[in-house]
């Protein structure tokens, strides 16, 4: 599929600088002979550190040699450290299987967020619009209204984006159409919905016909709480219009800030040049942890440390399905979360829950997030809130929702008074 139309000003002006360009041919041709006069690369005998052991969690240890050390140290590829690259190429493949006739590439991001922003920047000019999951990520919001991108909300029902509710909002865009579509498939933030695979066929044949990119943000991807997971929109690609969005944060570690994008070969080398122009490459050394530790591992041994993972947060969404059974029954319907960290609760008879959420309850030393934070106006009333069960203790829920359950009172009592 031919990507061109699609791209911003932006993208479209992004070119390789020539030092740029001899820097990606030292990477590609590294077991070359030649002597290379070009990049300004510190001298690996001034580093300070030597080598490094960590102790996983399963008490394996983990050594980066005093060779391996002086490349995490050192100046990497803009698209991220060749062999955690390789790695998670491989990963992508095996995991979805994406069909032939569209070359792709990955490249490591900063987590999703990072790459997501770098995506709308390569493919929105202001005021082009963009297609949105509506309740959806602040941070996602935040990147479009940066560039001033016109977002069409996707009102997300009780099992995530209908296709009847996209071509409702395509109809009703049809005067400026959009050429975009974010998706949070897989226990979506904050809502908890998965969108199932019926609708995911169906909305990805929607995005052949009305010519949209799909980027595909999929934190949550190994946290469902599903019977088996459901094809990914990458593993339907046919016409090469999935940008997929992937991250660590969630299975290995927040704090390494490593995600990866996956999707046609053009757009992945914009997004490449965009972050040789801002950061220049993620940290190498988190990188090579993450490398190593895959190493290690291999697929099957990710694969079931995600298991692990994903079976913690269901143990703890049930423990907070109790709390919720006992304080807040007849105060607020939820649904059950089908994956990731979130409890989507609203609060019966209240139009809005900011003041609730950021007064009463508060007061009461309960914090959650209000609704109307994840919408597209985040003026406009919502009556629900976000709460989240990843790290709070039996215990602690219990008492929150307790308490949550007299800031409702109050609070409903005072709006029927008004």
């Amino acid at each position: 599929m031919e990507l061109s139309r699609f791209f911003s000003d932006v993208g479209l002006r992004r070119k390789f600088t020539a030092t740029e360009q001899l820097d990606n041919r030292k990477e590609s041709n590294k077991k070359s002979r030649s002597i290379w006069l070009t990049g300004g690369m510190p001298n690996p005998t001034t580093f300070p550190i030597l080598d490094a052991t960590f102790t996983l969690r399963d008490g394996q240890i983990l050594t980066i040699n005093k060779d391996l050390m002086a490349s995490a140290l050192q100046y990497s590829a803009s698209s991220g450290f060749p062999p955690l690259v390789k790695q998670l190429q491989e990963m992508s493949e095996e995991l979805h299987h994406p069909p032939g006739g569209c070359e792709r590439s990955v490249a490591v991001t900063l987590g999703s967020i990072h790459g997501l922003s770098m995506a709308f920047t390569q493919l929105l000019n202001p005021g082009d619009s963009v297609l949105l999951q509506e309740p959806c990520s602040i941070g996602v919001v935040n990147a479009l209204n940066v560039i001033r991108a016109r977002i069409i909300p996707v009102t997300t029902g009780d099992q995530g984006l209908e296709p009847s509710q996209l071509r409702e909002a395509l109809a009703k865009s049809a005067s400026c159409p959009a050429k975009v579509i974010y998706l949070n498939p897989t226990a979506n933030n904050p809502t908890g919905t998965t969108i199932d695979e019926a609708s995911r066929r169906e909305i990805y044949s929607i995005a052949c016909e009305h010519d949209l990119i799909i980027l595909e943000d999929d934190p949550y991807y190994f946290l469902h709480f599903c019977e088996k997971a459901l094809p990914s929109f990458l593993e339907l690609d046919i016409e090469g219009r999935v940008v997929r969005f992937d991250s660590f944060s969630k299975t290995v570690s927040a704090g390494l800030r490593i995600g990866y994008v996956t999707g046609p070969k053009p757009l992945i080398e914009r997004i490449v040049m965009d972050v040789m122009s801002t950061v220049l490459h993620a940290s190498v050394l988190p990188q090579v942890m993450l490398s190593e530790i895959l190493r290690r591992w291999g697929l099957q041994g990710y694969l079931h440390h995600g298991r692990e993972v994903r079976d913690l947060y269901r143990e703890r969404r049930d423990i907070m399905q109790c709390a919720a059974e006992r304080h807040l029954t007849g105060l607020c319907e939820w649904r059950l979360a089908s994956g990731g960290m979130f409890f989507w609760i609203k609060v019966l008879g209240l139009e809005d829950s900011r003041a609730l959420v950021e007064e009463k309850a508060a007061r009461r030393g309960v914090v959650a997030v209000p609704g109307c934070c994840f919408m597209v106006k985040e003026k406009d009333p919502c009556s629900y809130l976000r709460v989240s069960y990843s790290v709070v203790t039996p215990d602690e829920m219990d008492k929150a929702f307790k308490l949550l359950a007299k800031a409702i009172r109050e609070e409903t009592m005072e709006s029927e008074n008004i």
